[in-house]
This record gives C-alpha cells, structure tokens and sequence, in this order.
C-alpha cells in the first residue's frame, strides 16, 4: 500500500504541520513502510531528504487524481488545509483512491472560519462570495474524505457522528544544532510573526519582567506587511532579542537551551513547537490556548487564559522556583514518552488507513 503524504514542504513553508509531515514521511520510511512526500510548490532539491519526495506544481494542482494515479498511489493523506480540495476530492475518490483528512487546525474543521474584518464595503463583500464559494466547496469535498485525523483531541467533536474519524497526535522533532553560548539565560518564543500570534504581547512581557536576569528570544519571520520592521524595532527593549527565522534544528537548539517556551497565540491545532519544547523537559507557559487542557492537566507549564497579569507571574514563577521547575520538565518528558511517540503514532495511521480505505 503505498501512501502519499501531501503538503506544503518545510524547506519551503516552516509550519507545525510541515514539520510533522517531515517526521511521519521519515518514520514511515525508517518502519519499511511504502510513502512519497508531495511537496506542493516544490521543496529544496539540493538536499538529500531521509524520504522520496516529488514536487506537485501548478499545472498538478488542477489535476491531482491524474497525478495521483502517475505515482502510483493506493492512500492520499492530506495535510494542505483546504486548499485544491474541489474538485480534486471528486476526482481522486472517481480513481478509486482513498483520501484521509488531517484536522491540523481548528479552521480546518469550519465552514466559515474567522477573518480579519475589512473596512471597505466593495471588500466586504468580495470576501462574503468568496467565502460562501469556499463553504460550498468545503461541503462537497467532505462528503469524499474516508475518514478524518485530529491531532487535537478536543477537534474530534467537533467531527460530525456520521464521518469515520480517530485522534492521532503528532510526533516530536527533536534533532538540534548547538547554538552559540548566550550571555544571559532566557526564554523564548517561537511562530511566524502575524497579528494571529501576538507577539507584542511577548514584547510586554519583556517589559513586565525586566527585574529578571533573563532575556527574552524571539524566533520568526514577518508574515504580515505590519511586521515587517517589527523585530528591529523592539530589540530597542534591552531585555529583547530578535533573532529573526531560523533553520529547524537551529531553533530546536534555542528551545533545548532555554529556560522555558512562551506562547501568546490564539487557539490553532495541537502547536508542534510544544511538543519540540516538552520534548526538551521545557515548561510551557501559554497566554490563551491550551490544546485539550494537556498543559494544565498533565502538567506541562501553565496558561493564563487571556490574563495578562497571571501570564507575568507564571512566567516569573518558573524562573525563580526550581523544585517546581523541575517537577514540571520531569512531567513534560514523560508526556511525550507516552504520547508521541512518532514510531508507534505511524504504525497507528497505517493501520487506519488499511483499515478505513475500503
């Protein structure tokens, strides 16, 4: 059964689900599985990657089941979103092949997801037809999928009764490159950098805690014409670095030496770079979201559910109570012993997949 994993490629796009993607294709590789990467508008063919990979170009977008069908798949696991669904859903499903959804974020699962507003009637309203085009498509699409994957346990009821579904979480990229000494310890933050992220409020929590002896690291590319000159700008704050984007293992270096991970992002899927941080015996310490209350159930670190306040104490908790420092890092490292572990998380997709083509 030869499975093909489609999405963007992180040497292209560095996201959650790119990286994961990364993992699973590797994993799959390593257990003698039979798989392909999809790169959607193409990846680093400079590089040696651990996995086959091909580029699916514009032209392929308008016809992946003919693409499909060239590679020789038997199972499309799909991870790019909504994105090309329709007609190509219609059309794979008419080739006999198999499509399984992966809900990677909670837009994934909405008909309507959340936009910021627009100003201008003429726009108002050509996002309205725009969006109610999307919902249409999104409807017919669905109807195609075999079954659904949530990364997030929470997602799996937001999954209709009547569509086949599982909870597969991600497993953990945990290779890293050594960064160069710091002269201070610190914490970091990691995401691109869009008004979604919120990474002013990293940049007020600098402020707030500049008593501290400990910077504050911001890793991330400018996503948003708004944010472009934003990182120089607040390195003005003598506590702040802005460290711009960073290859992976670079930056799974930065989270492995640092104090603790800090999130201001609203709420998404299940963030890899959680996982990245636990894996590393780092607290997270969270300002709005907590994927299925894991950090504060298991936990993980801490989330102050949108109070700033709460956010700065927990921050300076952890930096100056070490018994309790340690007992969280010991439970993050346990936690991703027992869930995501990526060899036994793969062999568990590819039982689905079996089990849910037909």
């Amino acid at each position: 059964m030869k499975v093909m994993i489609i999405n963007a490629h992180l040497s292209r796009v560095m996201g959650g689900s790119e990286v994961a993607c990364h993992i699973n294709t590797k994993a799959f590789v390593d257990k003698g599985y039979d798989v392909v990467y999809g790169a959607v508008n193409g990846y680093d063919d400079s590089v040696e990657w651990p996995y086959p990979i091909v580029e699916i170009n514009k032209q392929d977008q308008k016809d992946l089941a003919t693409f499909l069908i060239k590679q020789k798949v038997d199972v499309l696991y799909w991870n790019y979103n909504k994105k090309l669904i329709w007609p190509n859903f219609k059309n794979i499903r008419k080739a006999g092949i198999p499509i399984f959804f992966s809900v990677n974020h909670v837009n994934d699962l909405q008909y309507y997801p959340k936009k910021k507003p627009y100003k201008s009637p003429w726009l108002i309203l050509k996002h309205n037809l725009k969006k109610v085009t999307k919902a249409y498509h999104f409807f017919q699409a669905r109807k195609m999928i075999n079954g659904y994957i949530a990364i997030n346990k929470e997602h799996l009821g937001l999954i209709p009764e009547r569509f086949n579904k599982t909870f597969i979480p991600f497993g953990v990229f945990d290779e890293y490159v050594e960064p160069a000494p710091t002269p201070r310890p610190y914490v970091v933050w990691v995401a691109s950098i869009k008004k979604v992220k919120n990474p002013e409020l990293f940049l007020d929590l600098a402020k707030a805690l500049e008593h501290l002896d400990m910077d504050f690291y911001l890793i991330g590319k400018a996503q948003e014409e708004h944010y472009a000159s934003w990182g120089e700008e607040a390195e003005k704050q003598p506590n702040f670095r802005f460290l711009g984007g960073q290859e992976m293992k670079m930056t799974n270096g930065y989270i492995k030496n640092s104090r603790m991970f800090i999130s201001t992002c609203e709420a998404e899927g299940f963030p890899m770079v959680y996982l990245q941080a636990w894996a590393f015996g780092r607290p997270v310490v969270s300002m709005n979201y907590d994927p299925s209350d894991v950090i504060e159930e298991e936990h993980l670190g801490y989330c102050s559910h949108g109070d700033f306040q709460a956010f700065v104490k927990q921050v300076e908790s952890l930096v100056t109570d070490n018994e309790t420092y340690e007992k969280i890092s010991t439970s993050c490292r346990k936690y991703i012993d027992e869930h995501h572990n990526v060899s036994r998380n793969v062999d568990r997709l590819y039982a689905y997949f079996n089990e849910s083509k037909k």
